[in-house]
């Protein structure tokens, strides 16, 4: 294996790099500054252990959320009982958008499911803006309807 400079890569950038999360996503998410960032991603300061143990985390969110998306695909195929073409797949357009949707800092990690669940997918995906076609529209629908289903059901 060969690294970029005779380096070997510092954990937390591989872990960084791994869940998705850019230098800013990370300075964002960690509430420090891009620069310590840097340090942290060259290995110049080693980042705390516990910062290591939020991307490890992270990283086990991000392919708990593509296990259940794969789960779902399953359970749509078999519901519905013929296999779709093409699977139409919806990713958000901000940082804001996939912590509101997702519970995750940053669109890279909902890039990251994306790529999970291609990578284990039997059936081609096809990604999108989320909600910007009628299909990933009637996602979203039918995500807000079950939240609402849900409250109720607790409110009983």
């Amino acid at each position: 294996m060969s690294f970029a400079h005779d380096r070997v890569p510092a954990e937390f950038s591989l872990l960084r790099s791994l869940t998705g999360l850019t230098v800013n996503d990370a300075a964002e998410f960690f509430q420090i500054d891009a620069e310590t960032v840097d340090h942290w991603d060259s290995g110049i300061v080693d980042a705390p252990r516990e910062t290591i143990e939020s991307l490890k985390t992270l990283w086990q969110t991000i392919d708990e959320h593509a296990s259940r998306s794969l789960d779902t695909i399953d359970e749509m195929v078999e519901k519905f009982g013929n296999p779709p073409e093409e699977i139409e797949w919806g990713l958000p357009i901000s940082n804001l958008e996939t912590q509101e949707v997702l519970g995750l800092p940053a669109v890279g990690c909902a890039e990251r499911i994306g790529a999970l669940v291609s990578a284990e997918c039997e059936f081609p995906l096809k990604f999108v803006q989320r909600g910007s076609t009628p299909a990933s529209r009637q996602a979203i629908f039918g995500r807000l309807l079950g939240e609402v289903n849900q409250q109720i059901q607790s409110e009983e």
